[in-house]
């Protein structure tokens, strides 16, 4: 059941001229890199966690991959009822590290 108190952040965009598995790649070495946790992962979702940190008990991230799709929300866990942007802001992090690794990871053809 979804908890409509819990603070959280969400975007989604398409994607086309690539594969859902170009995405996956893209999506789980932004993860690494950002010092985050896979908790889980299969071919149409990623999930992670973030750590512990001054102004949050943690956020779980869930990104999902459809067919020419992404959908990317973060939330608070735990019984944090203020995220004070940092939903949002995992949100901008991930997608600006999608970005930067777009240019290094290129698949041709």
């Amino acid at each position: 059941m979804k908890n409509n108190l819990l603070p959280e952040y969400s975007v989604e965009f398409e994607y086309k001229n690539q594969s859902k598995s170009y995405f996956q790649i893209l999506f789980s070495k932004a993860v690494l890199d950002l010092n985050w946790k896979i908790n889980a992962m299969n071919n149409d979702k990623i999930k992670v966690g973030t750590s512990l940190s001054l102004t949050s008990w943690g956020e779980e991230i869930e990104i999902l991959l459809e067919e020419e799709k992404v959908i990317i929300t973060s939330k608070c866990i735990g019984g944090q009822i203020m995220d004070w942007g940092k939903n949002k802001e995992n949100v901008e992090l991930l997608l600006s590290k999608i970005e930067a690794l777009k240019k290094e990871i290129q698949i041709n053809g």
